[in-house]
Protein backbone atom coordinates (compact mmCIF):
# COMPACT_ATOMS: atom_id res chain seq x y z
CA UNK A 1 0.00 0.00 0.00
CA UNK A 2 1.52 3.38 -0.93
CA UNK A 3 2.35 5.88 1.80
CA UNK A 4 -0.30 8.56 2.04
CA UNK A 5 -0.19 11.97 3.59
CA UNK A 6 -2.78 14.57 4.28
CA UNK A 7 -1.65 18.14 3.76
CA UNK A 8 -3.69 19.19 6.77
CA UNK A 9 -6.65 17.47 8.36
CA UNK A 10 -10.04 18.93 7.56
CA UNK A 11 -12.95 17.03 9.07
CA UNK A 12 -15.89 16.54 6.74
CA UNK A 13 -14.23 17.79 3.55
CA UNK A 14 -15.53 21.28 2.80
CA UNK A 15 -17.40 22.07 -0.35
CA UNK A 16 -15.50 24.04 -2.97
CA UNK A 17 -15.13 27.69 -2.02
CA UNK A 18 -13.52 30.54 -3.89
CA UNK A 19 -9.76 30.35 -3.48
CA UNK A 20 -9.78 27.03 -1.62
CA UNK A 21 -9.04 23.56 -2.88
CA UNK A 22 -9.18 20.52 -0.63
CA UNK A 23 -7.06 17.74 -2.16
CA UNK A 24 -8.04 15.12 0.42
CA UNK A 25 -5.61 12.29 1.08
CA UNK A 26 -2.62 12.45 -1.25
CA UNK A 27 -0.11 9.71 -2.09
CA UNK A 28 3.19 10.59 -0.45
CA UNK A 29 5.03 10.68 -3.77
CA UNK A 30 2.61 13.37 -5.04
CA UNK A 31 2.90 15.55 -1.94
CA UNK A 32 5.64 17.86 -3.29
CA UNK A 33 3.58 18.58 -6.41
CA UNK A 34 0.46 19.24 -4.36
CA UNK A 35 2.32 21.51 -1.93
CA UNK A 36 3.84 23.29 -4.93
CA UNK A 37 0.35 24.61 -5.61
CA UNK A 38 0.00 26.11 -2.11
CA UNK A 39 0.41 29.85 -1.61
CA UNK A 40 0.44 29.69 2.18
CA UNK A 41 0.57 26.74 4.58
CA UNK A 42 -2.07 26.81 7.30
CA UNK A 43 -1.88 25.11 10.68
CA UNK A 44 -5.15 26.10 12.36
CA UNK A 45 -4.83 23.69 15.29
CA UNK A 46 -7.30 23.98 18.13
CA UNK A 47 -5.67 25.10 21.36
CA UNK A 48 -6.48 22.36 23.85
CA UNK A 49 -4.92 19.53 25.88
CA UNK A 50 -4.41 17.40 22.76
CA UNK A 51 -2.32 20.07 21.01
CA UNK A 52 -0.14 21.01 23.98
CA UNK A 53 2.46 18.47 22.89
CA UNK A 54 1.76 18.26 19.16
CA UNK A 55 4.77 17.59 16.95
CA UNK A 56 5.92 20.53 14.87
CA UNK A 57 7.07 18.30 11.98
CA UNK A 58 4.50 19.79 9.61
CA UNK A 59 6.00 23.26 10.24
CA UNK A 60 9.43 22.10 9.07
CA UNK A 61 7.94 20.34 6.04
CA UNK A 62 6.06 23.47 5.00
CA UNK A 63 9.14 25.67 5.46
CA UNK A 64 11.29 23.21 3.50
CA UNK A 65 8.75 23.50 0.69
CA UNK A 66 9.37 27.26 0.70
CA UNK A 67 5.92 28.12 2.02
CA UNK A 68 5.08 30.86 4.48
CA UNK A 69 3.30 29.34 7.48
CA UNK A 70 0.37 30.66 9.50
CA UNK A 71 -0.40 28.76 12.71
CA UNK A 72 -2.28 29.03 15.96
CA UNK A 73 -0.18 29.48 19.11
CA UNK A 74 0.55 25.76 19.53
CA UNK A 75 3.24 25.60 22.28
CA UNK A 76 5.88 23.73 20.22
CA UNK A 77 5.39 26.01 17.22
CA UNK A 78 5.66 29.11 19.42
CA UNK A 79 8.77 27.77 21.20
CA UNK A 80 10.58 26.66 18.05
CA UNK A 81 9.34 28.86 15.22
CA UNK A 82 7.85 32.14 16.51
CA UNK A 83 10.39 34.13 14.50
CA UNK A 84 9.45 32.50 11.18
CA UNK A 85 5.77 31.56 11.50
CA UNK A 86 2.85 34.01 11.59
CA UNK A 87 0.92 33.20 14.76
CA UNK A 88 -2.80 33.96 14.99
CA UNK A 89 -5.65 32.37 16.89
CA UNK A 90 -8.73 33.52 15.03
CA UNK A 91 -10.12 33.77 11.50
CA UNK A 92 -9.36 37.48 11.18
CA UNK A 93 -5.76 36.96 12.27
CA UNK A 94 -5.32 33.99 9.94
CA UNK A 95 -6.69 35.96 7.00
CA UNK A 96 -4.38 38.86 7.82
CA UNK A 97 -1.39 36.52 8.16
CA UNK A 98 -2.15 35.00 4.76
CA UNK A 99 -2.60 38.40 3.12
CA UNK A 100 0.68 39.63 4.61
CA UNK A 101 2.52 36.50 3.43
CA UNK A 102 1.16 36.93 -0.08
CA UNK A 103 1.74 40.69 -0.23
CA UNK A 104 5.45 40.74 0.35
CA UNK A 105 8.56 38.64 0.30
CA UNK A 106 10.55 39.10 3.48
CA UNK A 107 14.27 38.50 2.86
CA UNK A 108 15.08 38.62 6.58
CA UNK A 109 12.41 36.00 7.30
CA UNK A 110 13.80 33.80 4.51
CA UNK A 111 17.27 33.97 6.09
CA UNK A 112 15.78 32.97 9.45
CA UNK A 113 13.92 30.08 7.79
CA UNK A 114 17.13 28.83 6.14
CA UNK A 115 18.97 29.01 9.50
CA UNK A 116 16.11 27.18 11.21
CA UNK A 117 16.08 24.45 8.58
CA UNK A 118 19.87 24.02 8.72
CA UNK A 119 19.64 23.34 12.47
CA UNK A 120 17.09 20.61 11.70
CA UNK A 121 19.03 18.98 8.87
CA UNK A 122 19.57 15.29 9.62
CA UNK A 123 23.33 15.54 9.03
CA UNK A 124 23.57 18.39 11.57
CA UNK A 125 21.42 16.51 14.08
CA UNK A 126 23.50 13.33 13.63
CA UNK A 127 26.75 15.28 14.12
CA UNK A 128 25.39 16.84 17.34
CA UNK A 129 24.29 13.42 18.57
CA UNK A 130 27.73 11.97 17.80
CA UNK A 131 29.39 14.71 19.90
CA UNK A 132 26.96 14.16 22.77
CA UNK A 133 27.56 10.41 22.74
CA UNK A 134 31.34 10.91 22.68
CA UNK A 135 31.10 13.34 25.59
CA UNK A 136 28.89 10.93 27.54
CA UNK A 137 31.30 8.02 26.93
CA UNK A 138 34.43 9.97 27.90
CA UNK A 139 35.41 10.05 31.55
CA UNK A 140 35.18 13.51 33.09
CA UNK A 141 38.49 15.36 32.92
CA UNK A 142 38.64 15.87 36.69
CA UNK A 143 37.95 12.15 37.29
CA UNK A 144 41.05 11.27 35.24
CA UNK A 145 43.09 13.74 37.26
CA UNK A 146 41.81 12.27 40.57
CA UNK A 147 42.68 8.73 39.46
CA UNK A 148 46.14 9.88 38.36
CA UNK A 149 46.71 11.67 41.69
CA UNK A 150 45.42 8.67 43.64
CA UNK A 151 47.92 6.44 41.80
CA UNK A 152 50.79 8.68 42.84
CA UNK A 153 50.95 10.41 39.48
CA UNK A 154 51.07 7.14 37.51
CA UNK A 155 48.27 6.42 35.10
Amino acid sequence: MPHRAMPGHVPDAPQARAGLHYPGTVEYERLPAVMGGFDVALMPFALNDATRSISHTKTVEYMAAGLPVVSTHVPDVVAEFADVVALHDDATGFAGGCEEALARADAARERRVRRTLRRRDWAVIAARMRVLMQEAAAPPADATARVTAANGGAR
